[in-house]
């Protein structure tokens, strides 16, 4: 659906129809991340059906992208328009991160029940990127420090996808 130009909605509609004919149970949902760069990578588009925000690394600070985000597909969308988009300005570099929300539903600590969270993942990825790493071993710091954190391994699947723009 992509390559034949379709835009986030209609993408997302598109999914969200397939997975609805064909689910074998009503109970099956995804969350989804979709972003579109641009060739120059100066802009990205951004579409999000139930899936937590992404984070942003720019001038070594990490912060959340206050995206619009729509429900997880599958579940019933009463809006006509339910999965809207957002279009952003980057300068570059930047680091784009997409992640599951395994990777903030950890543990705190080991025996709390406080979760790790959005703002200390935050936290955690501007003290990573303060120290440069490529991104392979900054996704590699994160997910040893989250799940030292947790105390261990984490109990949701984990899928964390990074884009960046050099120079």
């Amino acid at each position: 659906m992509v390559l034949t130009g379709h835009g986030p909605a209609e993408l997302l509609a598109g999914l969200d129809q397939v997975l609805v004919s064909e689910r074998r149970t009503e109970e099956l949902f995804a969350t989804v991340a979709c972003v579109w760069v641009c060739p120059d990578r100066r802009q990205t588009t951004i579409a999000l059906a139930g899936h937590p925000p992404p984070l942003l690394v720019d001038a070594g600070q990490a912060r959340v992208l206050d995206v619009p985000h729509g429900p997880a597909l599958g579940i019933d969308a009463a809006d006509d328009e339910p999965w809207p988009s957002s279009t952003l300005t980057l300068e570059r570099p930047w680091l784009l991160l997409c992640y599951t929300d395994g990777l903030v539903e950890g543990r705190h600590g080991p025996g709390t029940t406080e979760r790790f969270g959005i703002e200390r993942l935050v936290g955690t990825v501007t003290a990573l990127a303060g120290q440069h790493p490529q991104p392979p071993e900054l996704l590699d710091r994160l997910l040893a420090t989250v799940q030292a954190a947790n105390g261990g391994q984490l109990s949701d699947d984990v899928a964390i996808v990074c884009l960046a723009a050099r120079r």
